[in-house]
């Protein structure tokens, strides 16, 4: 007895230029997941909550904050421990785009921050920007590989010559008083 293979082959070709079978992943529901944890993220900064902070990060992560280096493992959680030991923090950032890979295993989050600590030497500090924070998608969990913000604030002018016990290029110019010595007046004549 011979089988007719023909409509087994149709279908075995179709299957496989659909994907071979493969599940598909609800981009959008994923999106939303990852903004689930986003509100998640603030909550627990809010709260103070270093655990729940740090749940958020895969265990490769690495924190990329202005002017710092990069920090990951051990530093990553001492830079959120600090932070979070900061007088009067005020911290909350609200994502603005969700965009993830085609098959749904990595995201980036872009979106904007609000900031404000009471600093013992500079007094209330605010500040505001933006920020991306890459996610990955392990085993239905996502979990942030790399976070980084920038300050739209811009930076204060660098402190002149003054600042550092130098004269400024004006008060160089001027003749100094404190050099000239005052002239003895002439000694009387002799008769």
């Amino acid at each position: 007895m011979r089988m007719n293979l023909a409509p087994v082959m149709s279908i075995a070709l179709l299957c496989a230029a659909c994907g071979g079978g493969k599940p598909s992943v609800n981009l959008q529901a994923e999106g939303e997941k990852v903004r689930a944890l986003d509100e998640k993220w603030v909550k627990a900064i809010a709260d103070k909550n270093l655990d729940k902070v740090m749940s958020v990060y895969g265990a490769d992560a690495v924190f990329l904050q202005p002017n710092q280096p990069i920090k990951s493992g051990p530093e990553l959680k001492k830079a959120w421990d600090d932070l979070l030991k900061a007088p009067g923090l005020a911290l909350s950032f609200t994502p603005t785009s969700i965009n993830l890979s085609d098959d749904g295993s990595l995201a980036y989050d872009i979106g904007s921050y609000q900031f404000a600590i009471d600093d013992p030497k500079a007094g209330h500090i605010q500040d505001h920007g933006k920020y991306l924070v890459v996610w990955r998608r392990n085993e239905g969990d996502w979990r942030v590989v790399a976070d980084s913000f920038s300050s739209d604030v811009p930076m204060p002018p660098p402190p002149g010559p003054e600042a550092a016990g130098k004269p400024s290029a004006a008060e160089a110019a001027k003749p100094a008083a404190a050099d000239t010595k005052p002239v003895a007046p002439a000694a009387p004549e002799k008769k």
